[in-house]
């Protein structure tokens, strides 16, 4: 999901391997997104997503371009730049229960919109 100020669209992308039909592909996506909503990820998921985020968090504080670029997308998305130090922690707090929640609430298919690109000569339709 793009950071911004405004409201925006949460995206999935797929790339089929060679002879799949997209629509198998959109079929195989659906399921996995469904299963979510249905029973959630696991606690060694999340926890894997978690660590990703704040290994991403503490390599942008590297440097000093990256420590000001940091600190101004946390003031200009959250509100504050403060959030940046609590950050790790409003990681944690994040549970299997959330996650679920979300895409029962975010991820249906009233909400969703879906497109193929296909290469012209991959284009059989």
């Amino acid at each position: 999901m793009p950071e911004s100020i405004d409201p925006n669209l949460f995206y999935f992308y797929g790339v089929a391997s060679p002879g799949t039909a997209p629509e198998i592909l959109e079929a195989e996506m659906v399921q996995i997104i469904s299963d979510i909503a249905q029973n959630g990820v696991s606690e060694r998921e999340l926890q894997k997503v978690k660590n990703q985020k704040l290994v991403a968090l503490y390599s942008s504080l590297e440097t000093i371009d990256g420590k000001s670029n940091t600190l101004g997308t946390y003031e200009m998305y959250f509100g504050d730049y403060k959030k940046m130090f609590s950050a790790p922690q409003s990681y944690e707090q994040l549970t299997v229960a959330d996650i679920q929640r979300v895409a029962q609430k975010y991820f249906t298919k009233n909400n969703s919109t879906v497109g193929y690109l296909m290469s012209p000569e991959n284009n059989t339709k």
